[in-house]
C-alpha cells in the first residue's frame, strides 16, 4: 500500500473523533515555534499551540531525513502516518497503552501535511522505573507489540507529579523481520531483567481481540508486510504466552 492510499485511510476512518482528536482537527492555530530535539539527525517538528490552549508537534511529511528513513526500512511519508497508526492502535487496545500515548491526527498546517500529536507533559526521568512499575511493563508489552525500532531513552515523558508515563516518537515502528533495530526498548529490557517476561492475563486478552478483530482495520493503512509481521509478533506472544528478546526478537 502507498502513502498516499494510507493518508487517505486514515483521513476516513477518522468519523467520530475524540474530544482531543477534535481539538487537534479543527482548533484554530495561535502559535507556532520550532521544537528543540535532543535526538541528532532526527527532524525538529514545529510546536503548535492550539486556541484550545493545547499544544502539540506537527512531525511534517516532508520534513523527514530520507537517509535514516532508509536505514530503518520506512518510506519518509511513514514515518508521520506510523505515528497516527500506533495511536489508533493504542486507542483499540485500550488502557493502560492509550493513557501511555499521546493522540495523533492527520492534519495540514501552512500547506503541509502530516501527525499533529498532543504534547506529553513530563521530562526524562528515571524515576518512572521506580514510581510507576506497572506503566513500565505496560510500555515493554507495547514496545514488543509494535515492533519499535529505537525505543532510548529520550523518547519517553515521565510527569512526576501525576506519576503518569508518556510514550512519544513512534516514527519507526510496525518492524518486519530483518529490518533495523537500533536500539531495543529500555522498557522492554527493564521487564526482562526482572524476570517478568511471562505475559499477564490482559496481556494475552489484548492480544486474542487483536487477532479476533483483524488488527482493529489496521490493514487498511499498513503495508502488507508490516500488517503481516505485525499479526505474526501477536500470535507468537500469545502461543508463548512470552514477551520476545530484547535485540531481534520483533
Amino acid at each position: 500500500m502507498n502513502p498516499t492510499d494510507r493518508i487517505a485511510n486514515l483521513m476516513s476512518a477518522l468519523d467520530r473523533p475524540t474530544p482531543i482528536e477534535a481539538q487537534l482537527l479543527y482548533d484554530e492555530i495561535i502559535d507556532t515555534g520550532t521544537a528543540i530535539t535532543g535526538s541528532p539527525g532526527s527532524s525538529a517538528p514545529p510546536l503548535v499551540v492550539l486556541e484550545s490552549r493545547l499544544s502539540a508537534f506537527h512531525k511534517r511529511f516532508h520534513d523527514q531525513d530520507r537517509v535514516l528513513c532508509q536505514q530503518y526500512g520506512h518510506h519518509p511519508f511513514d514515518v508521520p502516518l506510523n505515528e497516527v497508526t500506533a495511536w489508533r492502535l493504542a486507542a483499540a487496545i485500550g488502557n493502560p497503552w492509550r493513557q501511555l500515548l499521546p493522540t495523533a491526527v492527520l492534519r495540514v498546517i501552512d500547506n503541509k501535511g502530516g501527525a499533529l500529536i498532543n504534547d506529553k507533559k513530563g521530562k526524562v526521568d528515571a524515576a518512572v522505573f521506580t514510581e510507576a512499575v506497572s506503566q513500565v511493563d505496560a510500555a515493554a508489552f507495547w514496545d514488543a507489540l509494535i515492533g519499535n525500532q529505537d525505543r532510548n531513552m529520550r523518547n519517553f515523558r515521565y510527569d512526576a507529579a501525576h506519576r503518569r508515563l508518556g510514550l512519544i516518537d513512534h516514527g519507526f515502528v510496525f518492524a518486519r523481520p530483518g529490518d533495523l533495530i537500533n536500539r531495543s526498548s529500555y522498557f522492554l529490557a527493564t521487564r526482562l531483567t526482572q524476570s517478568k517476561r511471562t505475559l499477564t492475563q490482559r496481556e494475552c486478552d489484548v492480544l486474542e481481540a487483536l487477532l479476533e478483530a483483524d488488527l482493529y482495520g489496521l490493514r487498511r493503512v499498513l503495508a502488507v508486510d508490516r500488517a503481516d509481521a505485525l499479526q505474526a509478533r501477536a500470535e507468537r506472544m500469545l502461543s508463548s504466552r512470552l514477551l520476545p528478546p530484547v535485540q531481534g526478537g520483533f
